[in-house]
């Protein structure tokens, strides 16, 4: 086998500093876009107030009756899928 000009010690630590180097980088990435994710619905949502008398999404779909989601209608799930107990 041809000599390299670095033992497979240094090739190791290169690729290791590369992988950290890659990973703590996609981590800087995706806090800053949910950071600005974040900071773009706060603006939305506090730049359209409602007018007095009108209700909001979530109200309508409360007072209807129809939740958006399980844990609103009181419905909880169990990990071993069997009905609840009584």
């Amino acid at each position: 086998m041809a000599d390299l000009p670095f033992s497979s010690t240094q090739l190791l630590a290169g690729v290791a500093s590369a992988l950290l180097l890659f990973v703590s980088l996609g981590v800087v990435y995706l806090s800053t876009v949910e950071w600005r994710d974040r900071r773009r619905r706060r603006r939305d949502s506090s730049a359209a107030p409602l007018k007095p008398g009108a209700r909001s999404k979530a109200a309508k779909s409360a007072s209807s009756g129809k939740a958006s989601s399980g844990i609103r209608a009181g419905r909880r799930s169990s990990s071993s899928g069997s009905p609840p107990r009584s």
